[in-house]
């Protein structure tokens, strides 16, 4: 969403601002920070004079020059996609820094109000590992340290495992001129030390011996089936009919066919884009392409891609792109993904007109991907491809979509999305950016 507009000219709400620090960027390049001195710097190309301008800091400003020496664009675009950048930055800094904060608060309450004093059957699951795993109502399953327990109560019979190898059962209770908990066994009351704990169980329950055993299989069951190979299929289609006034046609389909194993994902695509209004064709584009990754470590992996391209619309008879590299997985979560890319390729190009063109290119990409709640998914994906030849000759294409599944169904589902390609170059006659905003329904076979 951050995206739209982001090639129109600075008039829309509060983007005085854009202009002003654009303005005070190109005044550095222009005259150099022995003129500018690195501060805010307003430049009369008319009279060679200038003022300085103290009500903001210099530090957008700087990193727009920055930006715009090494791309050697300072358009409208460019100045935008540096804001977008640090918005989504700050954002993503702002909320690491609250789940940490929050985190370290929760703990902090536990311990002050004493929740963790009782273990209550219903309540809780069982101290192990230096952890005391408990499940509530109200917040889930918890992990407390060890560490923070002051008191053992408990309602019923349990298992108290001692660093001794000693065994105990009983109802545990808490004598305060102890500062000691007792166990209730069937021999009588036996004080023990919080700190001589090692494990409590459920009378019962398994012990964590069992329960290690258990992950333990569990693990390699897990690994066994990572390393398998997984083939899912994605069809997704939308379509738009309108007759009256005006007879209007929209059709867009995707086709996707992906191989996931231990460390390599393979996937194939082939979709296609076509409107109709009054009999006349205003959008006709096919694209298929492929795309390989192989992961060499935990982050760090490496690519493939290919695609072929027709755009009636863009004038375009052929297009194929091919680029290679590497890439990082910022986050590599269930349900959570930042990973970037760089790469270099070759793109040939063939126009209607008879033109074409051979380029080399860089790749340079970004694709996020998390699940925002059960029934939320949010992806974006960002490609800039310039060619070798001239930076002013690039294309920039983002993609962002939502998800959502049809009621309790993993299979199908809603998607809706906007996708922007940007060429700088075009044919003459032909717009710079294409727009699409869409809403498919999505099936997903696995």
């Amino acid at each position: 969403m951050l995206a739209i507009g982001i090639t129109r000219d600075y008039r829309l709400k509060h983007e005085d601002n854009n202009a002003l620090h654009a303005t005070f960027a190109r005044s550095h390049i222009e005259l150099g920070f022995e003129r500018t001195r690195g501060q805010n710097y307003f430049y009369n190309p008319s009279t060679n004079s200038g003022i300085f301008y103290a009500h903001h800091p210099p530090g957008p400003s700087l990193t727009l020059a920055a930006i715009y020496g090494i791309t050697d664009l300072d358009g409208p675009m460019v100045t935008r996609a540096v804001a977008i950048f640090f918005h989504v930055l700050s954002a993503w800094l702002f909320y690491g820094l609250a789940r940490r904060l929050l985190l370290r608060e929760w703990e902090a309450l536990l311990a002050e109000n004493r929740l963790i004093k009782d273990l209550h059957p219903r309540y809780n699951e069982r101290l192990t590992d230096g952890k005391l795993i408990l499940a509530t109502q109200f917040a889930g399953t918890l992990e407390i340290d060890k560490s923070l327990i002051t008191t053992i109560d408990t309602d019923g019979r349990h298992v108290v495992g001692l660093t001794t190898g000693d065994r105990l059962v009983g109802e545990i209770d808490w004598k305060p001129e102890l500062d000691r908990a007792v166990v209730m066994t069937e021999m009588g009351g036996i004080p023990i030390s919080i700190d001589k704990v090692e494990a409590i169980w459920p009378v019962g329950g398994q012990s964590p011996e069992v329960i290690a055993l258990q992950l333990q299989t569990a693990k390699i069951q897990a690994e066994i089936e990572a390393k398998a190979a997984r083939w899912t299929a994605t069809l997704e289609a939308g379509l738009n009919f309108q007759e009256g006034n005006t007879d209007r046609l929209e059709a867009r389909g995707r086709a996707e066919l992906r191989r996931t194993a231990d460390k390599d994902q393979l996937r194939f695509y082939l979709s296609g884009e076509y409107t109709e209004q009054n009999d006349r064709r205003s959008a006709a584009e096919v694209k298929a392409g492929l795309g390989y990754e192989h992961a060499l470590t935990e982050r760090v992996f490496a690519y493939l891609n290919s695609e072929i391209e027709y755009d009636e619309f863009e004038n375009l008879d052929f297009r194929f792109t091919t680029t290679a590299g590497g890439g990082y997985y910022w986050i590599k979560k269930p349900g959570h993904e930042l990973k970037t890319r760089l790469g270099l390729g070759f793109q040939h190009e063939t126009y209607r007109d008879g033109m074409s063109s051979n380029d080399a290119v860089m790749d340079l990409g970004l694709d996020y991907r998390i699940d925002i709640t059960p029934w939320l998914q949010y992806t974006h994906a960002a490609t800039y491809l310039p060619t070798f030849s001239s930076v002013r000759d690039y294309r920039l294409i983002f993609d962002n979509a939502l998800v959502v599944p049809f009621g309790e169904s993993d299979r199908w589902k809603m998607k809706f999305g906007a996708l922007y390609e940007y060429k700088a170059l075009p044919q003459p006659g032909f717009d710079r950016l294409d727009q699409t905003y869409y809403a498919n329904v999505l099936l997903e076979v696995k």
